[in-house]
């Protein structure tokens, strides 16, 4: 299973404007085993969250209109993302019990100014579409 997630992201700082609006990550089954398996632990062991270093994905500066995404102009949606990548530290991904997220930060900028996407219920990794969420 390859499934691609194309992703708005949110600034902890809400009165910048210059940060990498949109992230895109294929999920592969090693990492969608890695999200249950966390997921699975934050269960028992009672955790809130289990945070751990990911490299996967891209952040990105494009302008991309998330309504329109679909399955036949993936490609081009990811090449203009590709294109458009930003550089950030601290990549990480976030697990609860059933749901994850992937933070990271812009290179050279404090955690003040952390990225996130919206957090993704784990069962929406049980099928095979593209998933492209619009509303953060």
């Amino acid at each position: 299973m390859n499934k691609i997630l194309i992703l708005p992201t949110s600034c902890l700082d809400e009165f910048t404007s210059d940060f990498p609006c949109v992230f895109a990550v294929t999920i592969t089954d090693t990492l969608c085993e890695q999200i249950k398996l966390l997921a699975g632990t934050c269960t028992t062991t009672c955790a809130n969250t289990i945070e751990t270093f990911n490299h996967d994905g891209i952040w990105s500066e494009a302008l991309v209109d998330l309504d329109e995404v679909k399955e036949e102009n993936i490609n081009t949606v990811l090449a203009s993302i590709d294109k458009s990548e930003s550089r950030i530290e601290m990549s990480q991904l976030c697990v609860t019990k059933t749901a994850f997220k992937f933070t990271a930060v812009p290179k050279y900028l404090g955690d003040d100014m952390l990225l996130s996407t919206p957090y993704i219920g784990i069962s929406a990794l049980g099928n095979e579409t593209l998933l492209v969420r619009t509303a953060y």
